[in-house]
């Protein structure tokens, strides 16, 4: 009658792993661990070892009861193992954090047992680790987003692929599945996009092998009040202020309703004749006004013209042009001597005198130009005058 295989050397209970995982205040928990232990060669009667079938672990957080119908079975590579082979085995769905006992034994072919081992005993360490615990999304308005992250990091010493998930109104954007090396991590954002009001919480879940690991996520759902934007035109010039997004056409509409925490360009054009000086309010400079709508604002815009009136004086006739002027002297009835012209606008004023006269000079914003062109540049109303004058000849008679 065969005897009962047995081990001739104890077995090593080594690389202890061990994953935890939070769902809202409970805790559960995925882990593995790995059996190392030396083969058998030889049957109890000394003989050598040839029909060896398989192994039984027993494992538990106390030294296990050997034999016992409590066990994990691992199939024999060969039937006759080589002197100083080394198995070994990865149990899983253990408890983290926890010291653990294992005894083994081998099985022949016919079904018998070996002699139980000592037990051999170690704490459970992580297999991957993901980073934060929980994590909160705050308030976010119906139809907005907001992103977080976690990273999972490999802790064992094998490669690790896995994979996260997340159910409604939370999505993965990126790192929904991953392979690490040894020590190396990935960050893994959430995106929290509700589409009804109320508080929603729920659970990210990392499954790397047979081990698992979930992360709480809240949220709110809200409606935000709108804003107001208003926008004022202002000045004696004309033109129009428009937005971005639409909703905004001065003159027309001059307000807008604006999700609160939204960014509104607004844009100014002169009219034709016309500049536009600067905002205020909101606002300031002449650049397009770009507002954050953390609160109501109020924005003004400036269109400006300016008036440049033209004179005529002195005892001689002529006449003053520039653009849109036609003043003549001696004036005639209807005759306008004054226009309007946008900021910055460069106006060239030109005198001529009448036969039998002669054109003396500026006065006013063209004090300087003597009889040359007049040239004025409207950064504020102007006058100018054209002074014009009749020369005497007197010619002494002989007696």
């Amino acid at each position: 009658m065969r005897t009962t295989p047995r081990s001739h050397s104890w077995f090593v209970l080594v690389g202890f792993i061990l994953v935890s995982i939070v769902v809202g205040a409970a805790r559960v928990d995925g882990a593995s661990v790995t059996l190392s232990w030396t083969a058998p060669t030889t049957n109890a009667d000394g003989t050598r070892l040839a029909d060896l079938a398989s192994y039984r672990l027993y494992l538990a957080t106390s030294t296990p009861p050997c034999p016992s119908a409590s066990f994990f079975t691992v199939p024999s590579p060969t039937r006759a193992p080589a002197s100083g082979q080394t198995m070994s085995s990865l149990v899983t769905a253990l408890t983290p954090g926890t010291t653990y006992f294992a005894r083994v034994t081998a099985v022949d072919n016919s079904g018998n047992e070996s002699a139980c081992s000592g037990a051999a005993s170690g704490v459970a360490h992580p297999d991957f680790r993901v980073t934060p615990s929980t994590t909160s999304f705050g308030s976010v308005p119906i139809g907005s987003t907001v992103d977080r992250t976690f990273t999972v990091q490999n802790t064992s010493t094998m490669t690790l692929s896995g994979a996260a998930s997340v159910g409604a109104p939370y999505s993965t954007l990126s790192g929904g599945s991953f392979s690490l090396a040894p020590g190396a991590s990935q960050t893994v954002t959430i995106r929290f996009r509700p589409t009804t009001t109320g508080t929603f919480i729920g659970n990210v879940n990392f499954t790397a092998g047979v081990d698992a690991v979930s992360r709480g996520v809240s949220g709110s759902g809200t409606i935000i009040a709108p804003v107001t934007l208003s926008v004022t035109k202002s000045g004696s010039g004309s033109g129009t202020v428009t937005s971005t997004p639409d909703g905004i056409n001065c003159g027309g509409a001059c307000s807008l309703s604006v999700t609160r925490g939204r960014a509104v360009t607004l844009t100014a054009r002169a009219a034709a004749g016309s500049g536009f000086t600067g905002w205020r309010g909101a606002c300031a400079g002449t650049a397009d006004c770009v507002v954050t709508m953390s609160a109501a604002r109020a924005v003004t815009a400036t269109f400006a013209k300016f008036r440049l009136t033209v004179a005529t004086a002195g005892v001689g006739a002529g006449i003053v042009r520039g653009p849109g002027l036609t003043c003549v002297r001696p004036a005639v009835v209807g005759n306008e001597c004054t226009e309007t012209y946008a900021p910055g606008a460069v106006v060239t004023l030109t005198a001529r005198a009448a036969a039998g006269s002669g054109f003396t000079g500026w006065g006013g914003a063209c004090a300087r130009a003597g009889t040359a062109d007049c040239v004025v540049t409207m950064s504020a109303a102007r006058a100018v005058t054209a002074t014009f004058a009749k020369f005497r000849l007197t010619v002494a008679g002989a007696e």
